[in-house]
């Protein structure tokens, strides 16, 4: 007889539709903690593969450190680049509750928002505050995915490309909530410090 407690060791390397999956790590019938690395040429075809939408980034890398609870799945140790934009940090995703709730904290060294907004990677960037509305406009945005889970995400911004002006220093604590999205943020915009803050009721 097996011992609840059991962990059993993965090694598994996967190649396909132009990617490359390494997992090593243990699973357990309690807890499992699996470290993984992804490298792909298309993030948006890897998505198809699995049945996911992920946004059109381009080539991308990711890799971090799994763990696996009932009811919770946690990545720490986070690592990504998605086509223009790099990140680190931590995420969560809990479905104890009465509704799935992601949270976490990333810290990114460069974000470019274009394919996260159904936009395209090779899109010049915006030169002024019309032609972002105008690129905002072409947007092909979700809003009915905001229903299916509740975030609370706090991301801190070195260098926003993507977006007219020189912004850097930015935070933002995104807020989902049955639907409802908040976003309190803060910059530095060509300099000068700028507070608001975005709110989208779906």
């Amino acid at each position: 007889r097996q011992s609840s407690t059991a962990n059993w060791p993965v090694s598994l390397q996967l190649t396909f539709a132009g990617s490359t999956l390494n997992v090593q790590g243990n699973l357990g019938s309690a807890a499992s903690q699996l470290r993984f690395g992804l490298g792909t040429a298309s993030l948006a075809q890897f998505g198809h593969v699995l049945g996911l939408d992920l946004p059109d980034a381009g080539v991308a890398g990711m890799g971090g450190l799994v763990r696996l609870s009932p009811g919770v799945v946690r990545i720490d140790e986070l690592s990504a680049q998605l086509g223009r934009s790099a990140m680190t940090g931590a995420l969560a995703f809990n479905t104890l509750g009465e509704r799935p709730r992601l949270s976490g904290d990333l810290q990114l060294s460069r974000l470019d928002l274009r394919p996260f907004l159904g936009q395209e990677d090779e899109e010049e960037a915006p030169a002024d505050l019309l032609t972002l509305y105008r690129s905002l406009a072409r947007a092909r945005l979700d809003l009915q995915a905001l229903n299916r889970l509740d975030a609370e995400l706090t991301l801190t911004v070195n260098e926003w490309i993507s977006l007219p002006g020189n912004i850097r220093d930015a935070s933002l604590a995104v807020q989902l909530d049955h639907g409802k999205l908040g976003i309190p943020l803060k910059a530095t915009l060509e300099g000068v410090p700028v507070r608001g803050r975005i709110a989208v009721d779906a």
